[in-house]
């Protein structure tokens, strides 16, 4: 059956994902997401690797600080294409700063 193949390149035939949540202390964590996804022939995509790190801060019960990191390795990098005829979506490299308050 042609349109079997066809759909073969619209994903990836190696995707792998290494996670680790760690907890330093009882209000420190630190968290890794390593990932490395083949390419997509049929988008033009190319096969890409993805770091992604947290640290998280709880100096009170209810009140969360967290500093995170995304896509460290590179500055910037296709993933997939979001519609027909569209360039493939750039994901940036981006930090960011998260308060969260649960009172």
């Amino acid at each position: 059956d042609f349109t079997i193949a066809s759909e073969e390149t619209k994903t990836p035939q190696q995707n792998v994902t290494l996670l680790s949540r760690l907890n330093l202390t009882n209000d420190l964590q630190f968290d890794t997401n390593f990932k490395f996804v083949d390419e997509l022939e049929a988008f033009d995509v190319d096969a890409y690797t993805r770091l992604d790190m947290r640290i998280g801060w709880k100096p009170f019960e209810g009140v969360e600080v967290s500093l995170t990191g995304q896509n460290l390795l590179d500055s910037s990098h296709p993933e997939f294409q979001p519609f027909l005829f569209t360039p493939p979506a750039e994901v940036d490299r981006s930090v960011f700063i998260k308060l969260n308050l649960n009172l």
